[in-house]
């Protein structure tokens, strides 16, 4: 089950009361990472020793930056630290996941080779965001992010640093920049224009979209495999790779 909310930014979201007093009926909260969920310190606080908590991305951050899942082979790791904790708690079960977990790595390292391949050859290394959250991507494929905000979405955007981004942006030739599904996009949409520029999607893959079914057989796909490819063909377009 879900315990942020779909269609939520985790971000900002705070649980109230009754979302805490929910989890005493589950044995395990998975979360990316306070820097993530900082509400989780909060959680811990309340449910004491009652609930096994799990940093997925424990180990892996860098620099405060939660954002470890945009790298596919980062997010091998993530998998490999939920799968380890399940484990521990139900040991009789042990191949099961260890199957499971093993079918998803597969993907995860072909998705990583779409990426290697689909990025290699293009004109131009350096792209336009929204916000900070595409540094583990960008390190991985030999790219640089541009950013209009930081690691958190939304925050006050001086004019001094869009200013600063449009004269990036024409100094090296971009003609695309990225928006986010679900933030506002108005920033984005005026960088554009003054630059003279196409907007596209890059997704953070951050919100669990309203509409798809949490009991679908196909949301794992939706989420993140789907989402991640998506992401490589609309980088392709904006870095004009072949």
């Amino acid at each position: 089950e879900l315990f942020i909310p779909k269609g939520v930014e985790p971000h900002d979201w705070e649980p109230t009361t009754r979302d805490i007093e929910r989890l005493r009926s589950f044995n395990v909260l998975i979360y990316n990472s306070s820097n993530f969920e900082p509400y989780i310190d909060n959680v811990r606080e309340v449910l004491s020793n009652d609930l096994l908590m799990v940093e997925a991305a424990e180990g892996i951050i860098k620099n405060d930056d939660p954002h470890v899942w945009l790298d596919p082979l980062l997010a091998k790791e993530q998998v490999i630290n939920i799968m380890n904790v399940i484990i521990s708690i139900d040991k009789e079960n042990e191949q099961y996941y260890k199957s499971n977990a093993e079918s998803y790595i597969k993907r995860l390292e072909e998705l990583h080779k779409e990426f290697e391949e689909g990025l290699s050859d293009c004109d131009l290394r350096r792209f336009i965001v929204l916000h900070a959250a595409y540094a583990y991507l960008a390190e991985r494929y030999n790219l640089e992010i541009i950013t209009v905000s930081g690691i958190e979405p939304e925050h006050d955007v001086s004019p001094r640093k869009i200013r600063e981004v449009i004269d990036t942006a024409k100094s090296y030739g971009i003609d695309v920049v990225y928006a986010e599904e679900g933030i506002d996009s108005r920033i984005v949409e005026a960088l554009a224009e003054e630059i003279g520029a196409r907007v596209l999607i890059l997704s953070p893959i951050e919100v669990v979209d309203e509409e798809h079914d949490s009991e679908s057989e196909s949301e794992s796909d939706y989420m993140y495999i789907k989402r991640m490819r998506s992401n490589l063909e609309n980088l392709r377009e904006g870095l004009r790779c072949r």
